[in-house]
């Protein structure tokens, strides 16, 4: 359900922004996301998701590093596929906004420790492993490279097919970590982007978990699409757009961000 990275995603190793990808090996294996998709069974889904939870608390007992503490998981990929020549549509819940909410609300209760899947609190009030959802609020498509992908999408077809799963986690419940997206949406890179993450995600929609940004992104805020004259601007427009949590190394910059005056 997750890419092979493991990483501390804070850079002095504090073990509350530690995760993983929830891809544990040695346990159960599980089709990816156009296979579980295939099932249309939201109650067999949830079951999936505890399975996940559970083997990933045990292995986190058990891990000889009890330095690291691994409760965040990067979840499923809830990216609407538009384009089969899109390297990661496997990773997706297909085409469909409707049936990929239902999928995803299913899925992540099972991780966070609902007891039931039509609970609307979880059963002992606090989370069991936290999913973080990948990639608000679209990814990549069949260019030349993900790291410089700009998608054109209109007000009309982003409200009905890109954002309606993500309000749905939300209403739900079912969501606490957000994961920004390389890519940009409109000339905007979507680490960058205030009118998604906190106009939309947490002003309009009541959001109040955090956002961590994907991968080193802020150099692509700088370099591939040109948003930012320089890396410590990128790092500081990312920050006052709405991220909490970068997953890379580049937040260390903020220093010289605050001392340039870029953010405060």
């Amino acid at each position: 359900m997750g890419q092979g990275y493991v990483y501390r995603s804070a850079s002095n190793g504090c073990n509350i922004n530690c995760y993983s990808s929830v891809i544990d090996g040695n346990v159960s294996v599980l089709p990816q996301g156009t296979g579980i998709a295939s099932t249309w069974n939201k109650n067999l889904i949830f079951q999936s998701g505890i399975m996940i939870s559970d083997e990933s608390m045990a292995i986190q007992y058990n891990y000889k590093n009890k330095s690291i503490d691994y409760k965040t998981g990067a979840s499923s990929v809830i990216n609407i596929a538009r384009d089969p020549r899109w390297g990661r549509v496997p990773e997706t819940y297909g085409e469909c906004p409707i049936l990929t909410g239902e999928i995803a609300v299913a899925f992540n209760k099972g991780i966070m420790g609902y007891a039931h899947l039509e609970d609307t609190e979880l059963e002992y009030g606090i989370y069991k492993v936290i999913p973080v959802m990948r990639h608000f609020v679209d990814y990549d498509g069949p260019d030349d490279g993900r790291f410089n992908f700009n998608a054109i999408i209109s007000d009309d077809d982003l409200r009905t097919t890109y954002l309606p799963v993500w309000k749905k986690l939300i209403d739900e419940k079912a969501i606490v970590g957000v994961m920004s997206s390389i890519s940009a949406v409109n000339g905007i890179p979507s680490a960058a982007n205030k009118y998604l993450l906190n106009d939309v995600l947490r002003n309009e929609w009541n959001f109040t978990g955090y956002v961590i940004s994907d991968c080193d992104p802020m150099g692509d805020i700088q370099k591939s699409f040109h948003y930012t004259a320089t890396l410590e601007q990128a790092v500081a427009i990312s920050v006052s757009s709405g991220n909490d949590i970068n997953c890379g190394e580049e937040f260390k910059l903020l220093h010289k961000a605050i001392s340039y005056g870029f953010v405060n």
